[in-house]
């Protein structure tokens, strides 16, 4: 079984657009547009034409992707809130980097009203258990975020940090988790009987 993760990671001005029911003219024109131009970027892509399941977190944006994708294959998209993205909780007066990087060195640390990288990881982690499970599936398409999947790959992996003391994450010596930045981010989960097989990071 295969599970191709997608993460999102578009955002303007340090927005993330996480209300599903965000009207698009509350969202800058040029925004709109990528965001679309990316959806029909992503349903082209031939490595999702054979997918029997579609994924998504409630995100607005993800939610574009996903059923763009699933009215090019002719699928339905299932919603979970276990994909979501991480809760920030109260920053008071604290920088959103800074928070983010004590996050990266203690899993545990969270803000008021907020998550840990390690609970985060755990909602992730059970809802991809529960889709491996589904015997009658052979390519699942997640629609996520890529704080959400960094949770459940220091749940699955060894965290290491570079000499500028940055999380990074490899797997078979590629590096499939780091600080670049990018709009998208897709990786391949393959599972056999029910364990994982092997990572991979696409290039998109």
């Amino acid at each position: 079984m295969q599970i191709i993760i997608i993460c999102n990671n578009i955002i303007e001005n340090n927005l993330i657009y996480n209300d599903l029911n965000l009207s698009e003219s509350k969202i800058r024109l040029p925004i709109i547009n990528k965001l679309k131009d990316t959806a029909k970027n992503i349903a082209l892509l031939s490595l999702l034409t054979d997918t029997n399941a579609i994924y998504s977190s409630q995100n607005a944006s993800n939610m574009l992707f996903a059923k763009t994708l699933a009215k090019r294959i002719n699928k339905d998209v299932y919603s979970s809130d276990k994909f979501a993205d991480e809760k920030i909780g109260n920053l008071k007066n604290q920088d959103l980097k800074d928070v983010y990087f004590m996050q990266e060195h203690d899993f545990n640390i969270r803000l008021t009203g907020g998550e840990s990288l390690n609970e985060v990881g755990k909602r992730v982690n059970d809802e991809i258990e529960h889709i491996v499970n589904l015997s009658n599936l052979k390519k699942v398409v997640i629609f996520t975020h890529k704080r959400a999947f960094l949770g459940y790959l220091i749940n699955i992996l060894q965290p290491s940090y570079t000499l500028d003391d940055n999380l990074v994450i490899e797997y078979d010596d590629n590096v499939i988790y780091d600080n670049s930045k990018n709009d998208i981010d897709i990786y391949r989960l393959t599972f056999n009987n029910g364990n994982l097989d092997y990572i991979e990071k696409i290039i998109y």
